[in-house]
């Protein structure tokens, strides 16, 4: 039997993953990290299995039951010393209010580092699950560790062709696992569907469009919500009404993270100053932009949400995008231009507040020949007659691709191996791209089609999130079935045997 422990996302799929994978690879879950919608269902299935909430998990609230011993000698710190980085980043999402301090996030590395060292150790994991590249601070921390012990780390992915995944091991893998006894033609179909909607029409990706209506929806809830919150809030100030915590996992200002309990009325109104936030951030953000000249020779950079996985852990140091503005700014040829336009999402989604300040705008402006550009400016007009797309793993390089122009790609991204795409890792390698990009190179779009072609063999259909849920039309019992075949698939590429039984 192989010991697992499961850092797994809102779905109910995953308990009948585990249930097939137990019965067909005798992978046994011994310890379960997701929200408390799944506890009871969980803790009946597997007796005396180890249940974890994943806001507890992130804010360093760990259950009794492992014995907790200390890890942390100087060959440890420094060994984990790139986890130590990539940690102070992704607390990020969690800083409301600006309270979370430098000593504050160290103390909670040091209780995750130790805590997950010791749940590894003691109860001798062979597998952790996870269910797409970990960003949840517990889950990185869980999945570092693992790396460097040489356990198996098991993970699905989404791609930015929407309704597709792929199996992996490591968050950096790109697409080399074949998964077996798929559904076809509902990949075929997913897969036709995305591509034709990039060739053929300017049309938003589904989550946009979603993101929109959710912003205007949430507007109006956020400011009823905060009103009627007030006498709520005074009451529990003056102890009238009783404190009942709301399980978030924001860090409160004077609290540790752990203590950090937000009641509703609290929160409403904290939700409220992210939005008025948001919006001083997008007036500061237009008030620097400047129309494009779509004449002159540019490079076009549309940033990443953040914060997001999709730049941090995935684009890995460059997370910090002003990073790659610089660089690409010191590289330019003297007549080229960078036109960098903020992702939509930073003024629509309320978290967005947390990603931004209106300093990185600043700083950027002054830049030569860089230019920010409006947010609601066609991202499409702007990759079609640029000399090359800039991006960390978004979908905007795909677009580039699909419209004949290159991508500079300074991340993770899964398709960062298509021809057509510089992958950028130095200054050395900028250099050597701008100069092939300026003296005429080009994509050829029929040879991306065949590379994606030879991608199916590594993709299936399906969902990991509640959220993405809404990117393909397949049901429970589907995705189940594409589930559990994408985890078995890359179990069997790594030598694990089925039971044929």
């Amino acid at each position: 039997m192989f010991k697992a422990l499961y850092a797994v996302s809102r779905i109910p799929e995953w308990k009948d993953v585990s249930l097939r994978l137990s019965e067909k690879f005798s992978i046994q879950p011994v310890y379960w990290i997701c929200s408390s919608a799944f506890r009871n269902d969980i803790e009946s299935t597997y007796r005396g299995i180890i249940y974890h909430e994943t806001v507890d998990a992130n804010r360093g609230i760990f259950p009794e039951g492992v014995m907790v011993k200390n890890f942390l000698w100087k060959n440890t710190i420094l060994e984990y010393a790139e986890l130590e980085r990539e940690f102070y980043v992704l607390l990020n999402r969690h800083d409301i209010d600006g309270s979370f301090s430098y000593e504050d996030r160290k103390r909670l590395y040091y209780s995750q580092l130790n805590y997950w060292l010791n749940v590894i150790h003691n109860m001798k994991i062979d597998v952790l699950v996870l269910s797409e590249t970990p960003h949840a601070i517990s889950h990185f921390v869980l999945y570092t560790i693992c790396k460097k012990l040489n356990i198996r780390t098991l993970m699905l992915s989404l791609t930015t062709l929407p309704g597709t995944l792929y199996v992996k091991e490591s968050f950096s893998d790109v697409p080399i696992i074949p998964v077996n006894k798929k559904d076809t033609e509902k990949l075929n179909q997913v897969m036709s569907v995305n591509i034709n909607k990039i060739l053929n029409t300017n049309e938003s990706p589904w989550y946009m469009i979603k993101q929109r209506k959710l912003f205007v929806r949430a507007g109006l809830t956020i400011r009823l919500q905060a009103l009627l919150s007030l006498f709520p809030f005074l009451l529990e100030k003056v102890r009238i009404l009783p404190r009942k915590p709301y399980n978030e996992f924001y860090k409160k200002r004077g609290k540790t993270f752990e203590e950090s309990d937000y009641t509703r009325s609290e929160f409403a109104l904290k939700r409220m100053e992210l939005r008025k936030r948001q919006y001083r951030l997008r007036q500061s953000y237009r008030a620097l932009c400047e129309t494009p000249d779509l004449n002159k020779p540019y490079l076009y950079f549309p940033l990443h949400f953040q914060p997001e996985r999709s730049s941090c852990p995935e684009g890995s140091v460059y997370a910090d995008q002003q990073l790659v503005i610089q660089m690409i700014a010191d590289k330019l040829p003297d007549d080229t231009y960078l036109y960098v336009k903020e992702h939509p999402s930073q003024f629509l989604m309320t978290r967005g507040a947390l990603g931004r300040t209106q300093y990185f705008y600043e700083d950027v402006k002054k830049l030569p020949r860089v230019a920010l550009v409006d947010d609601t400016f066609s991202s499409r007009r702007l990759i079609e007659n640029s000399l090359s797309v800039v991006t960390l793993t978004g979908t905007a390089g795909m677009e580039a691709l699909f419209c004949a122009r290159p991508a500079l790609v300074f991340g993770y991204a899964w398709y960062r191996k298509i021809p057509g795409v510089f992958y950028i890792e130095d200054p050395q390698e900028l250099e050597s791209a701008l100069a092939r990009i300026k003296s005429g190179f080009t994509v050829d779009t029929d040879t991306v089609l065949n590379y994606l072609e030879q991608y199916k063999s590594c993709f299936f259909a399906g969902y990991v999130t509640r959220w993405s849920m809404n990117s393909v039309s397949i049901s429970y019992e589907e995705n189940v079935n594409a589930l559990y075949q994408g985890i078995a698939s890359i179990l069997l590429y790594l030598g694990y045997k089925e039971n044929l039984k």
